[in-house]
């Protein structure tokens, strides 16, 4: 009895046993658990619950340092995605209330004017502007890797690239989707969210929500034309997602088919094509393969920096010229090279925050409109401004710098979380606050009604982002990886035929 007691002791949570007898005097083990094993588990269940529904951030208060996590060399990228999606947040919530700022300072009433309508200072409230961003970004991160595999000939591991990044884009994209339109329908069949572009559901009865969920779900995953957020369902914002699948795709098959041939010759064949797309009217399939361009100059860059390193370094004879090249750049001061980036950065974001009257405006005025050609409109401006934003951050490391701190690094972790929450957020919980300050204080100026309104909305967006990313987004991407792993064939050694093998 007392080795079965010293076994039983070391059960999980401690359990303990006690000897009693029954009616007729027979002894039977009981189960007891102590206090202090009870405040554990109650503990520990607390913890778990924190766990889940607190911001990450918060979680590492108090919890012991962690090792410094080393960035990866495009880790800017996220952080400019993450202030990009946060500024897209931003103009979602002003809209209604200063739709005047998306156009030119001095254009209109002066009574109405705001600063935020003054050149690159409008820029952080250029929703629009900041998409077209996303879509350039977009283009670099997914090619960053197959590029690199394809400039080292490593040709068999760019195939398996391609393969498992063309099987779970889809996943990747659509699957928070899918539990995010879910989320906004039940919203709105509680009355909480409000839809304005057609159709509507049939009837306010539960299975006209569902049907009206899962056809807008089919729109956008087989949407190819037109774009815009028509048959969409209750996330307006969820129409860049089929530009960003099947652009995807593009940019995958254009890596693919220039996989073997020469920069000399790929380089300008890629450029033809953005140049291609811009004069179809195609701008997003543009910015998608300009950020792929842009991911290739890099790594030329990057090939071309350390063989002038070699250059310099060696002792054998060599090029005279790029010799002395590779020591002008080694001596050229770092403040000269950074204000030469800065200056072609604020250019960019200049050409970027281009107002939408353009023609009237100060400043804009000279710059070509569409009355001289169609090819000459928004997008096209959006597209110079982005690209070229993003090639001179990637130029220098000090423009580099701002976008790597710990907040746009957290931003950029949720970006794609808080894109898809802050449409219903800012409609179930803005809205109905506004109204309410309205109805109690009807004296309260618009600019105080968004303030009030942003100390409510904002927490709440970034909590509920950080728990959607945590728990849908993460979850996502893993499952995608662990459904492109289990259905793929495995190597076999065998003497049967290629054919055999894969029946």
């Amino acid at each position: 009895m007392a080795s079965f007691l010293d076994f039983t002791g070391n059960l999980p949570y401690k359990t303990q046993h006690a000897i009693t007898c029954d009616s007729l005097g027979n002894e039977e083990l009981e189960d007891t658990v102590s206090a202090s094993t009870m405040d554990d588990l109650l503990k520990n269940k607390v913890v778990s619950i924190a766990r889940g529904i607190l911001p990450s951030f918060i979680l590492k208060i108090g919890s012991p340092a962690n090792p410094r996590v080393t960035l990866h060399p495009t880790a800017y990228l996220d952080g400019l995605r993450g202030i990009a999606a946060f500024i897209v947040c931003v103009f979602h919530f002003i809209l209604r209330g200063y739709l005047r700022n998306q156009s030119g300072y001095q254009t209109g009433d002066p009574r109405k004017e705001t600063y935020l309508q003054l050149p690159m200072i409008r820029l952080f409230i250029a929703g629009p502007a900041m998409v077209r961003l996303f879509f350039v970004i977009s283009g670099f991160a997914i090619s960053y890797r197959p590029l690199q595999l394809a400039r080292g000939g490593q040709t068999s591991r760019l195939l398996e690239n391609l393969y498992s990044s063309v099987f779970r884009r889809g996943f990747r994209l659509f699957l928070p989707c899918i539990f995010m339109a879910i989320v906004s329908h039940y919203l709105g069949y509680k009355g909480l969210v409000h839809q304005s572009p057609e159709p509507h559901p049939r009837d306010a009865s539960v299975m006209a929500f569902v049907e009206h969920w899962w056809s807008s779900m089919a729109e956008v995953m087989t949407r190819i034309e037109p774009d815009g957020i028509t048959h969409i369902g209750y996330d307006a914002q969820i129409w860049t997602i089929p530009i960003e699948y099947r652009n995807s795709l593009v940019v995958y098959a254009t890596i693919l088919a220039f996989a073997k041939t020469k920069t000399r010759y790929r380089l300008p064949m890629k450029a033809a094509m953005i140049v291609w797309s811009v004069c179809q009217l195609n701008p997003y399939c543009a910015l998608f393969l300009g950020g792929s361009f842009l991911a290739e100059l890099r790594h030329l860059r990057v090939e071309h920096t350390e063989y002038l390193i070699l250059l310099e370094t060696t002792l054998k004879p060599t090029n005279k010229i790029l010799k002395a090249y590779a020591q002008l750049l080694k001596q050229m001061p770092d403040w000269l090279s950074t204000g030469i980036w800065a200056w072609f950065a604020l250019s960019s974001a200049y050409i970027l925050s281009r107002p939408t009257n353009s023609e009237v405006t100060p400043g804009y005025k000279w710059f070509p409109s569409n009355s001289s050609s169609p090819v000459i409109n928004d997008d096209f401006y959006h597209i110079i401004g982005s690209m070229g934003l993003v090639y001179c951050i990637d130029n220098c490391k000090e423009l580099q710098s701002l976008f790597t701190g710990p907040l746009p690094q957290y931003l950029g972790k949720i970006s794609f979380a808080f894109y898809l929450t802050h449409y219903s957020l800012i409609i179930a919980v803005f809205y109905p606050v506004q109204r309410m300050i309205v109805e109690v204080s009807p004296e309260t100026s618009k600019g105080m009604q968004h303030i009030y309104g942003a100390l409510i909305l904002l927490p709440l967006t970034i909590w509920l982002s950080d728990i959607f990313w945590r728990l849908i987004d993460d979850n996502s991407v893993a499952f995608a990886k662990w459904f492109c792993q289990t259905i793929e064939t495995c190597p076999d050694a065998s003497p049967r035929s290629t054919r055999e093998r894969y029946v």
